[in-house]
């Protein structure tokens, strides 16, 4: 016996057939936002490390020129020490006093660059945040965007047209409740 099918059962099949293709194109939706969320994430992390780079640089620099800078006044404390045989307790002061005004000049140029370094840094963790974050925002808005309007195409109402439509049913329930009594 073969089953007729009605427009009833037609629509009803037609609907289903939507709500499928429906939910399909938001797992398309999703998983892509989901891809677009990692891409981000990646370059989030290269940003990182291309920073991570030049900061090791950078202090690497710092530290050869403090190395450089201790030699050199070793180098001159042993000259001092030859020359004091020679020239006495007062060159020995002298050598003292340049070394102490060179040490203070070398210290104050390995903090001004390290302090450089460490605030372009922060400077730019913050530009990357900020980047990744937009970036985020609009792949998460713009998927919300599709899907809501793939819900309005395939006819899914809305949070706000199922409570309009309760209001209503509870307006017209409160009418036939008020009818009922006056009979």
């Amino acid at each position: 016996m073969a089953t007729k099918t009605t427009p009833k059962t037609r629509k009803k099949t037609a609907k289903t057939s939507r709500i499928s293709e429906l939910r399909a194109t938001a797992r398309q939706q999703l998983s892509a936002a989901e891809d677009a969320s990692k891409k981000l994430l990646n370059k989030g992390s290269e940003l990182g490390s291309e920073l991570g780079e030049e900061i090791r640089d950078r202090a690497g620099e710092a530290v050869s020129s403090s190395v450089t800078a201790g030699r050199n006044l070793w180098l001159a404390g042993l000259g001092a020490l030859a020359e004091t045989g020679e020239k006495g307790k007062e060159l020995f002061d002298d050598l003292v006093a340049k070394g102490e005004t060179f040490q203070a000049r070398q210290r104050k140029a390995v903090d001004e660059t390290l302090d450089r370094t460490f605030g372009r840094v922060e400077e730019e963790g913050k530009k990357a945040r900020k980047w990744v974050s937009r970036r985020w925002e609009t792949t998460v808005d713009g998927a919300a965007e599709t899907v809501s309007h793939n819900l309005e195409r395939f006819g899914v109402p809305t949070h706000g047209d199922i409570q309009g439509l309760s209001q209503r049913v509870e307006a017209l329930t409160a009418k036939v409740e008020t009818l009922a009594a006056a009979r």
